[in-house]
């Protein structure tokens, strides 16, 4: 059974007091007093070398996790040439890269943890039966995924298949929401997050990339995909801590790839057999 604060989908909006007025400046918090020293004593400024030299040994890592040209030329070759041998790319349908996608490519693998990902893009655009759907975007979408979300989109079904996708409100009697439960997604997609509690925020932001899609009109017909996915323990745990009075409104979606996140997945994943059942 899994702790419900492993889940990122949980939102309390809880009674409070009235607004401050317009343009009203907020309190500053108070400095949280240090053992031994005396209320409203504050700690001596640093000085301007002193924070120099601070912010220089935070700083002093990324030397070492920064790829230099011959490092990133190493790995591209090596990379690229395995990849179009798995793919069994014959050589009269090699090319060069494209210049537009594999130039900025090269240039984000300096810092980027997704290396992977933009040689496989490169060599996309190397193969004769994929360069055309290589598009420059997947270099800037790349940018703003984590590898967490880099295997959701790994895991999810075809185009035109989709998944049961849901969130639940808790309504007082007025219709005010006071807790909420959101994106209910089925345990074998969020088990391929290493950040579960993050959950939430890697499906807004594939949903903001159009890399996936839940269309507000489209659900499952046959109830028991919805009724599987909310009996997960979780939700039960979740529930139990609500009020008795609050009402839960279920809100049913479907979560699917879209057509473009098909293209990405095509030029930037490594093809992998979808861990997800899926419905047409």
């Amino acid at each position: 059974m899994r702790d419900p604060g492993d889940r990122p989908n949980t939102t309390r909006y809880a009674r409070g007091g009235g607004r401050a007025p317009a343009g009203a400046a907020k309190p500053r918090p108070a400095a949280s007093s240090k053992a031994g020293e005396a209320p409203g004593e504050t700690l001596p400024a640093l000085s301007s070398a002193e924070q120099r030299r601070m912010v220089a040994e935070k700083l002093a890592g990324f030397g070492s996790v920064t790829w230099d040209w011959a490092q990133i030329q190493d790995y591209t070759v090596s990379a690229i040439q395995e990849i179009l041998l798995v793919r069994c790319v014959p050589a009269e349908a090699l090319s060069t890269p494209r210049l537009d996608i594999a130039v900025p490519a090269i240039e984000a693998m300096r810092y980027s943890a997704l290396k992977r990902e933009f040689a496989l893009l490169i060599a996309a655009t190397m193969d004769a039966e994929t360069c055309d759907d290589a598009h420059p975007s997947f270099i800037e979408i790349l940018k703003q995924l984590t590898h967490d979300e880099v295997r959701m989109i790994g895991a999810l079904p075809d185009v035109g298949q989709v998944l049961p996708f849901a969130s639940i409100s808790y309504l007082d009697r007025s219709g005010r929401i006071l807790s909420s439960l959101r994106y209910i997604v089925p345990d074998h997609l969020a088990r391929h997050c290493e950040r579960r509690r993050a959950l939430g925020g890697y499906i807004d932001n594939l949903l903001r990339l159009n890399l996936v899609a839940a269309p507000a009109h489209l659900t499952i017909s046959d109830d028991r995909y919805y009724r599987e996915l909310l009996n997960q323990d979780f939700i039960s745990e979740h529930q139990s801590k609500i009020a008795p009075n609050l009402k839960p409104s279920v809100d049913k979606k479907v979560l699917a790839i879209t057509d473009f996140g098909h293209l990405f997945r095509k030029c930037c994943l490594d093809p992998v057999t979808p861990a997800c059942p899926t419905l047409r």
